[in-house]
């Protein structure tokens, strides 16, 4: 009896195990199926013991970055008003080579006497105290809540909102917007079920040569280096102006026909360069960076990958460095499409450009200056910065620091002289240039910097500020009498958001997830930095490649801007 109970337990386990499994596996929770996650609702701020915080940069004076005891005593300071645990709520902005140039530290609510009485301690070497976040107070100057706007990162979109990235063709279900058709040809496919890109008229400049057969690059020997005709890419005007030689296009395609129409690049354009890109919102899994070699990734800045923020992407903005990143180096979009990409990405998802992110982009370069100097001091780089920090970042800041904190112009003083002490010493480097965006205001001069830094005599040799045209060549954007190149700023195709085209935006090709129009001189700086990078490769020396960029670009319309040309001329054109 006991032996028959006893089997029969037994095949009732084996029962229960082998039919209760395959129940599990047939009828499952919705998000435990395949490709489907929940979405988790995180509040907590990693590292502190309390959600609220406030924090605080206090930025170090001329003359005393280097002053190792000085740091180690307003770390000590420090320690006595930081959150718990302490050793993570306090973060030096520092370099090897430079030395510390700023603090930032995390407190509980209500700490504002606290750190005043820390700098008072050291009033000679430290400036005072910026506020730049208090999280359960946190309004910008219209009102609206500006800390909390993760909601909108990529992994909270909803799968019935979501556009998959695949390369199939069709109309898209979601947004109603036409699509380019397909052949199925990548080679052929140009996308021409929307009106075919107008015919920009490139007339000739009589400041140069008057025969575009001889290659303009002759004086470096680089018009023998083996170039190649991209003709999807040539299907983009921005993309094809870039790569015009002088002269009319009517009559170049009366004699070379369908060559004119294509992207003429090196062959290996920035094969062995190094390119650094200063941004935010990274997704290095979109088709377009597909065939990009990323090198290191370099996170800037004070809790660089906390919670909500992602070393992937962006919430406050979700594509910005994907879309510069796709325009120096892009399978579609860039020219340098050999480089190797250095991400070196600022915000950590809690605040926007105009607040904490201020301290983590002098931090970022910072750890640009170390990276070079340790991993690519025989390598020759190129550090894009596509943003510019206007008076208009800064409002609320100077909100929240009116009452004894300094006034708008002294806080602003502090950052600039931060920022322009590391990157003075970035334009000493042998290997290094800098390209930056000149901003993105109409038709003013530039107000903001980095870009401003470029009328500074010791950053004229190795610093580039580029302005942007409309795709007739005339200026769009901010400009100044140091801005001696631009490039297409305005209906641009650049990759899509994760959800798609945004508003007044359309998908220019589905099987290549872009989208337009796009507008801003973010987008102009990298294009002048992968041509830079493209000349560096064929052979142009650094300490040359500037002056040579400059002499090549042409104004593309009468009375229009220097436009960027990358030196290929018809005489390198062939089948």
């Amino acid at each position: 009896m006991r032996t028959n109970s006893h089997n029969l337990w037994v095949l009732f386990f084996l029962f229960e195990v082998l039919i209760g499994r395959a129940l599990a596996i047939r009828f499952r929770w919705p998000w435990q199926r395949e490709g489907k996650l929940p979405i988790i609702s995180i509040n907590s701020k990693i590292g502190t013991i309390d959600q609220y915080i406030e924090k605080y940069d206090l930025l170090v004076k001329p003359g005393y970055q280097k002053d190792k005891d000085f740091r180690q005593k307003v770390e000590a300071a420090l320690k006595k008003v930081a959150a718990p645990p302490q050793a993570l709520n306090i973060y030096a902005v520092e370099s090897s080579f430079l030395g510390c140039v700023a603090f930032e530290v995390a407190t509980e609510q209500g700490s504002r006497d606290a750190i005043s009485k820390v700098r008072n301690k050291f009033k000679n070497k430290l400036s005072k105290p910026v506020l730049v976040l208090s999280d359960p107070y946190a309004i910008d100057i219209y009102g609206d809540d500006i800390y909390e706007s993760w909601e909108d990162a990529p992994w909270t979109i909803p799968e019935s909102e979501a556009i998959p990235r695949s390369f199939s063709s069709g109309s898209d279900p979601h947004s109603g917007a036409a699509m380019w058709e397909t052949s199925g040809d990548l080679g052929l496919d140009l996308g021409l079920s929307s009106p075919p890109p107008p015919r920009y008229l490139r007339l000739r400049d009589p400041n140069h040569q008057k025969e575009n057969r001889r290659s303009p690059a002759s004086a470096f020997n680089i018009d023998q280096v083996p170039v190649v005709a991209d003709w999807y890419s040539g299907g983009l005007p921005e993309m094809r102006q870039i790569s015009q030689p002088p002269g009319l296009y009517e009559d170049q395609v009366a004699e070379f026909g369908q060559l004119a129409d294509a992207f003429w690049n090196y062959k290996e354009g920035g094969k062995g360069q190094v390119v650094y890109v200063l941004d935010n919102g990274l997704d290095h899994l979109h088709q377009e960076l597909a065939d990009v070699e990323f090198g290191d990734w370099i996170m800037a800045g004070y809790f660089p990958t906390d919670e909500k923020g992602g070393r992937r992407i962006s919430p406050n903005q979700p594509t910005h460095a994907t879309m510069v990143t796709s325009k120096v180096a892009g399978r579609t979009l860039g020219a340098a499409r050999e480089a190797k990409i250095i991400p070196v990405l600022f915000d950590s998802g809690r605040t926007d450009i105009g607040n904490s992110a201020f301290i983590a982009i002098i931090d970022g370069f910072a750890k640009i200056y170390d990276h070079i100097r340790r991993v690519n001091s025989r390598s020759n780089c190129i550090v894009n910065v596509s943003l510019i920090l206007t008076p208009e970042h800064w409002q609320d800041l100077f909100l929240w620091n009116r009452v004894g904190f300094g006034d708008p112009r002294e806080i602003m003083e502090h950052y600039r002289k931060a920022m322009y002490y590391i990157l003075e010493e970035l334009n000493l480097l042998r290997n290094a240039i800098l390209v930056l965006s000149a901003g993105n205001e109409d038709g003013t001069e530039i107000d903001g910097f980095p870009a401003n830094f470029g009328g500074d005599s010791k950053f004229s040799k190795r610093t580039v500020v580029v302005g942007g045209t409309d795709l007739d060549g005339h200026n769009y954007y901010q400009e100044a009498h140091f801005v001696r190149v631009w490039a297409p700023a305005a209906n641009l195709s650049l990759p899509c958001d994760p959800s798609g085209p945004g508003f007044g935006e359309r998908f220019m090709s589905r099987r290549r997830d872009l989208c337009e129009p796009r507008f801003g001189t973010s987008f102009a700086a990298p294009m002048v930095t992968g041509v830079l990078a493209t000349m560096l490769s064929a052979g142009v020396p650094i300490d040359k490649v500037i002056s040579h960029m400059y002499s090549l670009a042409y104004p593309r319309v009468k009375g229009g801007r220097k436009v960027l040309y990358n030196g290929i001329s018809t005489s390198q054109w062939h089948w």
